[in-house]
């Protein structure tokens, strides 16, 4: 057999030059390869040039050779919005760098001399030991229980604060900081149950052993903000649980004592660090261990809940939905209502068309709205003898139009009942007032000596008048209805039928003779029927709108803080919910689309 020729001292130093020259991470595998090959050392060199002229790829070691990536980084794009519990479990599989086992000859070459200095460097303690003769690194079984005091005890205490606080306030988190919180805790669950000295005896399976647990604590290292993340989402939810044993400090403490490098005290940086450069037989240090690719571990698209949280967003969700359509039914309702009240340039409402009303001397009294606006009583009583001189006919009746004659605009059951219950108001409303002669200003206003018949009676007149102001609001709202849907009439063809019941029901009203002048003895006098109608809408809102406790009142003012708080309950749903539940909130939502931009 013929002997390979020797190699002279130059050849060693030229593959000892190329051997230090920079590589991505695919061509250090590649080199790496070559050099564990039974190759002669020229041939090494000659393959090794051939390697460094190679384009650039992205590759992943699988079952002992090279192949490309199969995840598809374009899917994971880093500027997308959305990473999905697949694709971070994916990434996670690739979250380490691979490393080919090193020859003895690089590692001599190569590493050995960095892993004696860091030893001599680093005053902490470790589980590996060297040698110089020959020269190896290898376990050094009597540090093993460093791990427990360093990292397992730690954890433990954590895993079972963390575990009881993290039953309530997940919603205060967003998606992605609960599951980078929820990856932490399952580390430290992890860790805790962890053997030292039966991990670091199980020989060439130890890299597989920690395969899960590394995994995780990588990605809990992957950015430099997760640990302040963790760290923070671990008080809030502290705060919104108020439950578990440690304070807030002890947890930070804690979180950071695992999760921080620290250049005096072992690790898990350190433990994890020091068995990969064991396995690998090769110099490393803890930033090598993870891979550069700028995409995030952890998912964004959905809560990922332990076991026995797993039903803990449904109730939540149909809350947050049933309050939305609340809120949004009161903003309808203002909507509507808003459309017929006028402002002026200051932002108020402009009364114009109602005071015109109530002031008016038409119906043989002088009333002064400045002065009764003050007394509930006097001023609801007047409002129904205004509105009853004023519309009682044109609404239960027939009235006298040009040039068509007597004309029943509504069907007399549409608002029958509704002057009813104000001809009762106002009876019972004169007759408190005539009562009360001059003290009428004190009426709804009790004294410190007012007995309980004074408190009976005045509880009494509180019914009346809300009783009244109930009337005005429904009737305001008919007419909202009536207008609202009123269509338009036929040309050239009459129509005397008066609205009813059905009509407004089925949201198609034809009013009778819409621009007929009407004639009456009252200030509707000279107007057209559907102005008249429109002037009964404005005064029966600003009637119920001027008592300040009325229902309309308190939706009305509300109507700012309701759309403020519809907008914190959107930008809520929007955090905890992942994008089809959100899809499909909104559209059982029926509300206009700004409000889910």
């Amino acid at each position: 057999m013929k002997k390979p020729a020797p190699v002279n001292s130059e050849t060693y130093i030229i593959l000892a030059d190329l051997l230090k020259r920079k590589r991505s991470d695919f061509k250090i595998r590649k080199v790496e390869e070559v050099l564990s090959s039974d190759l002669s050392v020229p041939q090494k060199i000659k393959k090794i040039y051939a390697i460094d002229s190679m384009p650039e790829q992205s590759s992943q070691r699988k079952n002992g050779s090279f192949i490309k990536h199969e995840i598809n980084f374009s899917s994971l794009n880093p500027h997308s919005d959305i990473i999905t519990r697949q694709k971070s479990e994916k990434f996670r599989e690739i979250i380490k760098r691979e490393f080919l086992h090193q020859s003895y000859l690089s590692f001599i070459i190569h590493d050995f001399l960095n892993i004696i200095v860091n030893f001599a460097v680093s005053k902490k303690p470790s589980i590996l030991k060297y040698s110089y003769i020959p020269p190896k690194i290898q376990l050094n079984l009597k540090n093993a229980l460093i791990y427990n005091s360093s990292v397992k005890q730690p954890a433990a205490v954590l895993y079972d604060e963390l575990t009881i606080i993290n039953e309530k306030g997940w919603m205060l988190l967003t998606r992605e900081k609960y599951n980078l919180l929820m990856a932490f805790i399952n580390f430290c669950r992890l860790a805790s149950g962890i053997d030292a000295v039966l991990l670091l005896n199980s020989g060439k399976s130890i890299i597989k052993n920690i395969r899960e647990i590394e995994k995780l604590f990588l990605t809990c290292c992957y950015k430099p903000g997760f640990c302040r993340d963790i760290c923070n989402s671990a008080v809030v939810m502290k705060k919104s649980s108020g439950e578990g044993t440690l304070t807030e400090k002890q947890i930070t403490a804690l979180i950071k004592k695992i999760l921080l490098q620290d250049i005096s005290a072992y690790t898990m940086h350190d433990f994890l660090t020091e068995i990969n450069i064991l396995h690998y037989n090769r110099y490393l240090t803890f930033s090598d261990l993870i891979t550069t690719e700028e995409i995030s571990p952890v998912s964004n698209f959905d809560y990922e809940f332990p076991p026995n949280l797993q039903n803990a967003k449904k109730p939540v969700l149909e809350e947050l939905e049933k309050d939305m359509n609340r809120i949004i039914t009161d903003l309808q309702e203002i909507n509507k209502i808003d459309k017929f009240i006028k402002y002026d340039e200051n932002g108020d409402m402009d009364k114009t068309v109602f005071l015109n009303y109530y002031n008016s001397l038409k119906t043989g009294r002088k009333r002064i709205f400045i002065q009764d606006k003050t007394q509930p009583v006097l001023f609801i009583k007047n409002c129904i003898e205004v509105f009853l001189s004023n519309f009682e006919d044109i609404i239960s009746g027939s009235i006298e139009m040009k040039p068509v004659g007597m004309v029943a605009v509504f069907h007399e059951n549409i608002f029958k009942n509704h002057i009813d219950i104000l001809n009762f108001s106002y009876n019972r409303l004169t007759r408190i007032i005539d009562k009360a002669g001059h003290s009428v200003k004190s009426v709804l206003k009790p004294s410190i000596n007012s007995d309980r018949k004074d408190a009976s009676s005045e509880n009494e007149t509180k019914k009346i008048i809300s009783a009244a102001v109930d009337e005005f609001e429904k009737i305001a709202g008919k007419m909202i209805s009536i207008i609202d849907n009123s269509e338009n009439p036929v040309p050239n063809k009459a129509n005397y039928n008066p609205v009813t019941e059905n009509q407004i029901l089925e949201k198609r009203v034809s009013i009778p003779c819409p621009g007929s002048i009407v004639r009456h003895r009252s200030d509707i006098n000279g107007k057209q029927v559907l102005e008249i109608l429109n002037d009964i809408l404005e005064f029966c809102l600003i009637s119920a709108l001027e008592v300040g406790n009325s229902r309309l009142s308190v939706l009305i003012s509300s109507k700012f803080s309701l759309k403020r708080e519809l907008f914190s309950k959107k930008d809520n749903l929007k955090k905890i919910t992942n994008p089809i539940e959100y899809r499909n909130i909104k559209e059982r939502i029926n509300f206009p689309a700004i409000f889910f931009n």
